[in-house]
């Protein structure tokens, strides 16, 4: 997925329905990559539902 696709589809959609978030320089390789726990940490909490996030 080329970056400035998913930045202008991101910026295109309303703010309540999409969550852009990057992670650069990554290659896309969430298994293999070094900073795997940062991208996992993020998925998990956004995945978890809003009443258990922080601040919520």
């Amino acid at each position: 997925v080329a970056p400035a696709g998913s930045r202008a589809f991101a910026a295109a959609a309303p703010a309540s329905v999409v969550t852009a978030q990057a992670f650069a320089p990554l290659f896309h390789e969430i298994f293999n990559e070094p900073e795997q726990a940062e991208v996992f940490a993020v998925l998990a909490a956004w995945l978890s539902p809003p009443s258990s996030r922080p601040g919520r």
